[in-house]
C-alpha cells in the first residue's frame, strides 16, 4: 500500500495543464522557490522530490521534468525506506501544530498565511469561535486522521522562528508549521510538505499565489480540504500512490499524484497506509491490560455493538474488554475482514505506474479468541482462511469480572488487515437495571412509574409477580447506583 512506499522527501502538488510550459522552465522555478531538502540534514540516502503535475501531463515529459530535477540536487530516482514519526509501528503520537505569523521568514520569502487565506471565502469566521474558518479547515482535517488512527494533534503557538529549519518546541512553536509562501507563481506547484524524519518534519508550504485557486467554495471547500489532507498524509510518511487520475483506476485515492475534489477525504487505501504505520483509533490495545473498554463505546446486554475500520498490522493483536457477573453469556463474537481489490502502483521517478491488484481483504488471517479475568484463552477460532469471517457464539462465561476478545493474524502476518468487528453480551444485569446499561439510576425509575399498574412488558416488573406496582420500586430503589 501506500504506506509501504515512504522516501525522505518533501511532497509537491501542482495543479493545471497551463503550469507546464517547458520543461527547463519548470525545473527553474521550482528550485529557485523551494529550498535544498539536503540543506543542514544529516541523511543516509538521497532525497528525490515526489512532484504531482496536472493529469493530462504525459509519462514522457513528467519523466524528463523528475530527470532534471534529480540531476540538479544530485539525487537518484530510487525510493528510500524510512520511519514514521518516533514510535513503534502500529502506534498513535501526539503531534502540535502551529501556523506561522505573516512575515515570518522562510526560504520562499515572508509568509502571509493569514492576510491571503483571509481574503479568500475562508477569511470569515462562520462558526463564531473567533478563528477564521480557514483554521477550522485545517483542524476538520487532523480530526479525520485522528478518527483514522488515534495520533492526537493539538494546535499550538508559533513564535515566529524561522521556517522550516527551527523545530517544534512545547510552547513556542509546532511540530508541524503551516505557512504561505511563493513557490512558483499562479498554477503549477499548489504546495509541498516535508516527510518525517528530519528537521523540517511535518512542515507545510501553501503558495500564496495559488490562495484562491484552491479555496472554491464547493462541498464546504472539499478541494482545499482534500489539498491539506493530502499535505499531511506526506507529513504522516505516506507517498504518493498510483495510478493517477486520468488513468484506469485513477481519482479514487487522496495520496495519488493530483489534487482532486471527486471524493472527500482518505480513502481505502489511504486509511490502510496510515494505519499501517499508526494503527487504528483503539490503538494501543495489544494486551489484555490496555484492552479498549467496549461498554465506553456503547455496549449494553444483548445488542450488537458494531466496530469499522480496525487494523490488525503485521503480527500485533487487538483486545477488547467487557466485564461481566458470573452465569453471563457472550451470545457473539464476529471479526469480518474488509477491503477491496483495486490498483496499485508507485510513482517511480516522475511516472506513475498503472499499478497491479491490491487484495485488501485477503492481507491477513483472522484469529479469534476470548479470555476470561485471569488473562486465559477460553475459546479460540481460526477455520476460514483469508478473506473469511470468524466467529464465537453462545458461549458461556462461567467467571466475573473483565473478559476480553483478541483479534490477531495466523502465524507470522507482515500485512495491514482491515476489519469489523461484531459484538453482542448478556453482561448480567444488576436487579433493578431495566435500560441495561449497569447501572440503576433515574433512567430506569421512569421507565418504572411509566409501566405502573401494567405487567411490565420491558422488565419493570422485578419481583415478577405480573404488575408493576410498589414492590418492585422499593426493589429499585434498595437497589440504587445513581
Amino acid at each position: 500500500m501506500a504506506g509501504d512506499r515512504m522516501i525522505m522527501a518533501r511532497a509537491i502538488v501542482g495543479h493545471g495543464a497551463s503550469a507546464l510550459i517547458a520543461t527547463a522552465t519548470l525545473v527553474g522555478a521550482a528550485l529557485s522557490g523551494i529550498p535544498a531538502a539536503t540543506e543542514n540534514v544529516a541523511m543516509s540516502a538521497p532525497l528525490p522530490y515526489s512532484m504531482c503535475f496536472a493529469p493530462d501531463t504525459s509519462p514522457e515529459y513528467i519523466e524528463r521534468v523528475y530527470q532534471e530535477l534529480m540531476d540538479k540536487i544530485g539525487a537518484t530516482l530510487e525510493f528510500n525506506l524510512t520511519t514514521r514519526w518516533p514510535g513503534p509501528i502500529g502506534t498513535p503520537v501526539t503531534l502540535t501544530y502551529s501556523f506561522v505569523p505573516d512575515m515570518t521568514p522562510t526560504e520562499n520569502g515572508p509568509s502571509e498565511l493569514f492576510a491571503l487565506l483571509g481574503a479568500t471565502p475562508l477569511g470569515g469566521d462562520v462558526n463564531g469561535n473567533g478563528k477564521p474558518d480557514w483554521q477550522d479547515r485545517f483542524r476538520e482535517m487532523f480530526d479525520v486522521w485522528t478518527a483514522i488512527t488515534g495520533n492526537i494533534y493539538i494546535e499550538t503557538v508559533d513564535d515566529g522562528a524561522f521556517w522550516p529549519t527551527s523545530e517544534g518546541a512545547p510552547g513556542v512553536r509546532g511540530d508541524i508549521r503551516i505557512a504561505m509562501a511563493t513557490i512558483d507563481g499562479p498554477g503549477n506547484i499548489w504546495a509541498f510538505n516535508f516527510f518525517p524524519g528530519q528537521v523540517r518534519a511535518g512542515d507545510m508550504l501553501l503558495d500564496r499565489a495559488d490562495a484562491f485557486a484552491f479555496t472554491t467554495t464547493a462541498n464546504n471547500f472539499r478541494l482545499f480540504r482534500n489539498l491539506v489532507s493530502h499535505e499531511h498524509g506526506h507529513g504522516q510518511g505516506i507517498l504518493h500512490v498510483c495510478p493517477a487520475a486520468g488513468q484506469t483506476g485513477g481519482r479514487t485515492k487522496l495520496m495519488e499524484p493530483f489534487i482532486v475534489s471527486d471524493f472527500d477525504g482518505p480513502q481505502l487505501d489511504d486509511v490502510l497506509a496510515s494505519q499501517s504505520l499508526y494503527g487504528d483509533r483503539f490503538e494501543p490495545n495489544n494486551t489484555f491490560t490496555t484492552a479498549t473498554e467496549l461498554e465506553s463505546l456503547g455496549l449494553v446486554s444483548n445488542s450488537n455493538l458494531l466496530l469499522q475500520q480496525l487494523t490488525v498490522v503485521g503480527g500485533e493483536a487487538d483486545q477488547f474488554s467487557f466485564t461481566v457477573e458470573a452465569g453471563s453469556k457472550l451470545n457473539l463474537a464476529r471479526v469480518a475482514p474488509a477491503g477491496a481489490t483495486y490498483l496499485e502502483g508507485a510513482q517511480v521517478g516522475g511516472v506513475c505506474e498503472s499499478g497491479e491488484p491490491f487484495d485488501a481483504l485477503r492481507q491477513v488471517d483472522l484469529v479469534l479468541q476470548v479470555l476470561n479475568p485471569s488473562g486465559m484463552t477460553i475459546a479460540t477460532v481460526n477455520s476460514g482462511g483469508l478473506g473469511q469471517f470468524e466467529e464465537i457464539t453462545n458461549l458461556n462465561l462461567i467467571s466475573s469480572g473483565k473478559h476480553s476478545i483478541r483479534v490477531s493474524g495466523a502465524g507470522s502476518p507482515i500485512g495491514t488487515q482491515l476489519y469489523v468487528l461484531t459484538v453482542n453480551v448478556d453482561l448480567g444485569r444488576i436487579v433493578g437495571d431495566i435500560s441495561g446499561d449497569r447501572a440503576v439510576n433515574g433512567i430506569d425509575l421512569l421507565s418504572l412509574l411509566n409501566a405502573w399498574g401494567s405487567a411490565g412488558a420491558g422488565g419493570e416488573d422485578l419481583n415478577g409477580d405480573g404488575v408493576v406496582d410498589g414492590a418492585d420500586l422499593l426493589i429499585l430503589l434498595n437497589n440504587w447506583t445513581g
